[in-house]
């Protein structure tokens, strides 16, 4: 028999919402797009969707508050899991300061959409790309934990790619593929919160290996 007894319902409520994150965010994206004539996901960035130039901006701005609901919840249960497993204080509260900067940079976008000056996440996004980095520190000496480190690191080394063309380091005229560069980049950003709560999820449903 395991030690560990199995999440609860409000535990696995949570990781789903976390798993959810990803999904939320590109799907509103994919339903704003067709109200929004010549949008062009190559040039334009995800918030012009929601922006005063858009017809229906309420669609993107829903998606970008729900976003940020899930995320918020997701990070309850991100905590809860990894407290479960025994990871390091320090370490769970990065990983949860992490996630609720990225969810408060969600919502306030929806309600300072672009243009408004207050729109961006500023010095925040520092934050939001740490998770990764958090994470792989919460699961540090975590037994079986070696595949879900690597794809972290690997978004890592990912974004760290891209800060040289989307600050414009290279000398290389980007404008026409902005809203490509910045969809790269949310690769490192949304998918490892719902793979990183997949993974904390299918673990504590596994049997505690030190039963």
């Amino acid at each position: 028999m395991s030690a560990r007894s199995r999440p609860g319902p409000g535990l696995r409520a949570a990781l789903a919402c976390a798993i959810a994150v990803p999904f939320v965010y590109y799907a509103t994206q994919l339903i704003a797009a067709p109200f929004f004539p010549d949008y062009s996901f190559l040039r334009q960035a995800a918030s012009t969707l929601g922006s005063d130039s858009a017809p229906l901006p309420w669609i993107f701005n829903s998606g970008a508050v729900l976003t940020g609901i899930a995320t918020l919840i997701g990070a309850a249960g991100i905590a809860a899991a990894l407290r479960r497993l025994g990871r390091p204080p320090l370490a769970i509260a990065l990983v949860t300061l992490a996630l609720l900067i990225n969810a408060v940079v969600s919502i306030k976008a929806a309600y300072f959409p672009l243009p408004h000056p207050r729109h961006g996440s500023g010095p925040l996004m520092i934050g939001i790309l740490l998770f990764p980095s958090f994470m792989i520190l919460a699961l540090w000496s975590l037994e079986r934990s070696g595949a879900i480190k690597r794809y972290l690191l690997a978004t890592n080394l990912w974004i760290l790619a891209l800060i040289p063309f989307m600050a414009h380091w290279t000398g290389l005229d980007t404008r026409a593929c902005t809203g490509l560069l910045q969809r790269l980049a949310t690769l490192a950003i949304y998918p490892p919160i719902g793979i990183a709560a997949w993974y904390l999820a299918r673990r504590l449903r596994a049997p505690d290996p030190r039963a």
